[in-house]
Parts: C-alpha cells; sequence; structure tokens
C-alpha cells in the first residue's frame, strides 16, 4: 500500500495550551484551514475548517516557541 502525503496552509487560531499528565508533556493547538475552490458552474468559493491537535513526546518542548495565535505555518500529514 502506498502512503499518501497531505501538506497545506494553516493557521494557529488560539494560544497554545500546554500541560503535563502522568510525566508525559502534551501541547494543544486549534488549525484553521482555508480551502479556495471553483465549482462546476465556474463560482468561486472558499471554505474553511478547523482541526483540534494534541501533541505529545517531545514537540510541546518547541511548539508554543514557534506558534502563535494567527501565524501561519504548513502542517504535513503522512498516511502510513
Amino acid at each position: 500500500m502506498q502512503a499518501r502525503t497531505v501538506t497545506s496552509t494553516a493557521t494557529t487560531t488560539r494560544k497554545t495550551e500546554g500541560f503535563r499528565t502522568v510525566g508525559q508533556s502534551l501541547e494543544e493547538l486549534d488549525l484553521s484551514v482555508n480551502r479556495d475552490f471553483t465549482t462546476e458552474q465556474g463560482e468561486k468559493r472558499e471554505e474553511v475548517f478547523h482541526v483540534d491537535l494534541t501533541l505529545w513526546g517531545k514537540t510541546p518542548e518547541f511548539v508554543p516557541r514557534l506558534l502563535s495565535k494567527g501565524r501561519p505555518f504548513l502542517p504535513r500529514h503522512a498516511d502510513q
């Protein structure tokens, strides 16, 4: 089976929230992703969807320094 990779432009919608649970660092953040497209009738449209993420491991140590509210970035997801 071939892996699929998706990369898109997203913006953080609020300040990240970090916390610890049972010795594990966690960080929660919300993203908004805009999708511009043209319908079959030629009408230009924009859709916005929101994604809630929970990060763990070493990632929560640097995410708050790099991502602040309103900052755009390129998340990447790969199906395995």
